[in-house]
């Protein structure tokens, strides 16, 4: 018998050897004090699929008093509740451990695995802005359009919600822009307009209360069971009764509007005797200052904690809000949020017009001027489109262009006449607008211009005038001119005599004589010019 038993043990070592598995821890935390903070372990093979099986699931964690369950599961997936009272536990990291035995005829630990958690003093969730029915990013910067209204909306995360609507009797939200009060609300939103701030960058703080007793300030005051001490700009006025306080001392380091450090003693509860008062009073109270519809920031009498449009910067009075290493004594019967959101306020794309021509003739350049208004800088792109095509609202840039003012020219040249769909789209940084633009590309007939026939035609003319004329003034040119030819015989060698002056004189004077009477005659028809005297 014992034989077999170091056999079976032998075995059951080898098989331990042989398999190995892969537990994951997870949860939905952080979780505020007082809220479940749900585990879940879940158990895979070697091949990353969940282990089949039955196992046992043990778990515990490191707080002090610590919790502990062990649970038999037919499966890889087991869960595990725990809740931290406040009045218990203080916030802070904790460390959760899961070990894993597998149940058969046996029972042997296969592996274990640890996780931390966090259970936190304020709820968790963030604040969510939505303009325009349309929720705006919380990564990186947030721009809102200075044309419509923003709502401010605080959403808890699972845990912390469900801990609210179980646990709270009363939740009020307290408002602040830039460290001012705007005032309170009994839901968890807040609509406001910042037109007219376009260019600045605002902080919105919002600081809610969840309380499981009765309370009102000012006038008259009464503190639910327990101890309660709650921050109150004016103390005046409330009935003067002896009461044993002891606090809860929150100990905030905020450089960056957020508790960096946060200390927390537990209080020693104190009963409490003073008179009751109704709810009514207070539910008036609060609706009197619901900021659902609230826009701008009006100066009010003192009332509840803070004041409207009370810039608080610096006043040790609000807690977690606009202080730096302030005390702040906080109620340990309430729960506290703290959610703070930066946005940047821009104009949307507004006001977008073309100028130019969009009917062209085929083969002219389409040349249109465009221009809007709003915050830059500007993205801008032109989708074309043949024919016609309608708007989506969804069309998008591939590839854009950055503009510090919004002024752009839209240049394309059309090969064919057509109808053609240009969508123009411009956005910045808080709208998107897009804007069809149709262009007409038409064909033009073409007819023989009546230069191309009147100057050739009256080129030709002038030329043939011109060699015209040029013939007609050259025969008149060689009709003024008569040619005249002598025809002198030269032929006879005469030898000239020799004369004496006298001689010679005497027949100059003869030859003189004879030519003067030749052109005298009647009938002569010659001119002295053309007459010729003897040759004697």
């Amino acid at each position: 018998m014992l034989r077999q038993s170091e056999i079976l043990c032998l075995f059951v070592i080898c098989f331990q050897a042989v398999l190995s598995y892969n537990l994951r821890i997870s949860n939905n935390g952080p979780v505020v004090l007082g809220a479940v903070i749900s585990f879940k372990a879940e158990l895979l093979d070697d091949y990353e699929q969940p282990a089949a099986g039955t196992y046992c699931y043990k778990w515990r964690d490191n707080a002090i008093p610590y919790h502990s369950a062990e649970f038999l599961s037919i499966g890889s997936v087991t869960t595990w509740n725990v809740t931290f009272p406040k009045d218990e536990y203080n916030p802070g990291i904790y460390e959760v451990e899961v070990a894993v035995d597998k149940c058969s005829v046996f029972r042997w630990a296969i592996t274990s695995a640890r996780s931390f958690f966090n259970i936190t003093l304020l709820l968790n969730g963030n604040m969510q802005l939505e303009q325009d029915n349309s929720s705006l990013s919380s990564s990186g910067d947030t721009y809102v359009a200075s044309d419509a209204p923003l709502t401010h909306a605080i959403s808890l995360s699972q845990p912390d919600a469900t801990f609210v609507d179980v646990a709270a009797t009363r939740v009020v939200s307290y408002w602040f822009i830039d460290c001012v009060y705007y005032g309170m609300s009994t839901n968890m939103s807040f609509i406001q307009s910042y037109s007219g701030a376009t260019g600045q960058s605002k902080v919105i703080d919002t600081l809610r209360v969840h309380n499981s007793g009765i309370f009102e300030v000012c006038g008259s005051l009464r503190f639910p069971s327990g101890s309660l001490w709650f921050p109150i700009g004016n103390w005046s006025g409330i009935a003067s009764k002896t009461t044993t306080i002891s606090t809860t001392t929150v100990s905030v380091n905020v450089t960056t509007h957020i508790p960096l450090a946060i200390n927390v003693t537990t209080p020693s509860p104190v009963a409490d005797k003073s008179s009751d008062v109704s709810n009514s009073t207070q539910d008036d109270q609060i609706k009197s200052n619901d900021l659902s519809s609230a826009v701008q920031p009006t100066p009010a009498k003192p009332h509840g904690l803070y004041e409207i449009g009370r810039n608080y910067s610096g006043i040790g009075i609000v807690p977690f809000i606009c202080l730096k290493n302030a005390e702040i004594p906080l109620n340990p019967n309430n729960t506290y949020g703290y959610f703070s959101r930066r946005i940047k306020i821009r104009d949307p794309v507004e006001n977008v017009s073309f100028v130019g021509t969009n009917w062209l003739k085929q083969g002219e350049m389409l040349n249109i001027s465009g221009s809007c208004s709003g915050s830059g800088p500007f993205r801008n792109c032109v989708q074309m489109y043949p024919g016609s095509y309608n708007i989506t609202g969804h069309e998008s840039c591939e590839s854009e262009q950055i503009l510090s003012d919004c002024r752009f020219v839209i240049r394309h040249y059309f090969k064919k006449a057509d109808a053609y769909k240009l969508v123009v789209i411009i956005s910045n940084d808080v709208s998107k607008k897009i804007t069809p633009l149709t262009v007409n590309i038409y064909k033009v007939t073409k007819h023989p211009q009546l230069s191309v026939i009147i100057v050739p035609v009256t080129c030709s003319a002038a030329a043939v005038i011109l060699i015209v004329f040029g013939i007609a003034y050259y025969i008149q040119s060689r009709n003024r001119y008569t040619i005249e030819v002598a025809d002198f015989d030269f032929s006879q060698a005469s030898d000239m005599e020799y004369k004496t002056f006298r001689e010679r004189l005497r027949e100059a004077m003869s030859n003189a004589i004879n030519r003067t009477q030749d052109y005298v005659e009647e009938g002569n028809v010659w001119s002295p010019s053309r007459k010729y005297g003897s040759m004697q």
